[in-house]
Order: C-alpha cells, then sequence, then structure tokens
C-alpha cells in the first residue's frame, strides 16, 4: 500500500515483476492499482504517488486514476423489463405475420398452420445498464407454406381408395366425402418444386420505462501506476 502527496491511500490488484535494468534505460512495469477508500476523493492526478517505494532503488509514479464516485441510486434495466416489453408485442405481432400472410393465399390454396417464425430480440440497453427507458426491438422472419387444396383431396382420395381395394378388393367404395387435416409438414425436393414459399418480415419497436432501482454503489478509483528502479 503507498500513500500518495494528498494523503489518499492505493494498493496494486497484482505484484509488479520487474525485468532487469540495462546501461541505457531502467527496468519498468506497470501494474493496475486502486484506491482503497471509494469515492471521488480518490480521483488522484497524475504522480500523486511518486518517489521511493518497496525497497532500496525502486521507485513508483502513477497516472491519473478515475471512475470513483459515491454511492447513489439510479434506475437500471432488468431482464424483465425486456421481458415484459417482448411479451406485450410479441401476440400483436404474431397476428400481424399470420394476417400478411393469409392475404397472399390465393382461393385454391390452404396455408399451413402453424407459420414456423423465427424472431430477433435487440434492446437498446442490456440487463444491468442504468436507463430511465429501455426500447426493444422484435424482428421476426417467417415463411409460410401453401399447398393446393384440391389437389392434395384427390391425391389423399385416390391414395385411400387404392389401400382400400388393395386390403378388401372390389367390391368397397368410399363412403361420404373425405376429412383431412395436417398434423406434420415435410418439405422435399420433389414436392418443393411445385409448391409456394411466401416469406414475410415484420418489426415492432416498444419503449418500456423501468421502475426499478439499483442499490446505491461505492466505486473506487483505478489507474496504472509504474514502478521502476
Amino acid at each position: 500500500m503507498l500513500t500518495g502527496a494528498d494523503g489518499v491511500e492505493v494498493v496494486s490488484l497484482q505484484q509488479a515483476a520487474i525485468p532487469a535494468g540495462t546501461l541505457a534505460s531502467n527496468g519498468q512495469v506497470a501494474v493496475p492499482a486502486q484506491a482503497v477508500n471509494a469515492g471521488p476523493q480518490g480521483n488522484i492526478a497524475a504522480n500523486d504517488v511518486y518517489g521511493k517505494c518497496c525497497r532500496d532503488d525502486v521507485f513508483v509514479s502513477n497516472g491519473p486514476f478515475r471512475g470513483g464516485q459515491d454511492a447513489r441510486s439510479y434506475q437500471m434495466v432488468t431482464q424483465q423489463n425486456i421481458n415484459s416489453a417482448l411479451s406485450s408485442i410479441k401476440a400483436s405481432l404474431d397476428q400481424s405475420v399470420q394476417a400478411a400472410l393469409s392475404q397472399q393465399v390465393q382461393p385454391n390454396e390452404t396455408l399451413v398452420i402453424p407459420v414456423p417464425c423465427s424472431s430477433t430480440v435487440i434492446p437498446d440497453h442490456k440487463a444491468g445498464e442504468e436507463a430511465s427507458h429501455v426500447r426493444v426491438t422484435v424482428s421476426e422472419t417467417c415463411t409460410g407454406e401453401v399447398y393446393d387444396t384440391k389437389a392434395l383431396h384427390d391425391l389423399l382420395t385416390q391414395t385411400v381408395t387404392q389401400e382400400v381395394t388393395k386390403r378388401l378388393g372390389n367390391g368397397y367404395g368410399l363412403v361420404g366425402d373425405l376429412q383431412t387435416s395436417i398434423t406434420q409438414e415435410t418439405i422435399n425436393t420433389h414436392w418443393a418444386r411445385a409448391g409456394k414459399r411466401r416469406p414475410r418480415c415484420c418489426c415492432i419497436c416498444q419503449e418500456y420505462k423501468p421502475y426499478r432501482s439499483a442499490p446505491g454503489t461505492v466505486t473506487p478509483s483505478q489507474q496504472m501506476y509504474s514502478v521502476f528502479t
């Protein structure tokens, strides 16, 4: 521990291993240090600590110390703030994407539900940062898959009829209309040539005001000082 000219005590944050000097220059090393007592009084000027230290023929000098401040209360962004803003706009964004895709579907087509989407959330302040407001930008990219409703119905009817004939013989026929629903979607190279993909990207931004205050903290001044022989 060293004491500066104005009485501020400082301590190094790591050991100083001074390399051997030469006839042309002294051995010298820089190590980080901070004021012992936190607060702005530790923001000492350059060379406030200057002169002999530690042992014979070893001298020390410091650069200006910065960052020392008193405890204070302030607003900061929490992850809950970001999540609240996200949840409030995600549902609206999903509805907007669904509506945009539905408008592009032709009368003979059916949109496969649910529509696969990927979202990107970008807050202008990270959780833990000091801020009175946080702006959250949500970008969502969705790719809709449609199929020809009648073509699928005819294909399934033909497939079911062939399977029934194979198992039961020609004496059976379909009664009523075939009811279909999509439970799983798989796109392969054969069907992809005739398929249609309708990409859509929407972006909604919202500001959210955090109300949680961070506890008061006291920050010590920090800077490098040089030790030389």
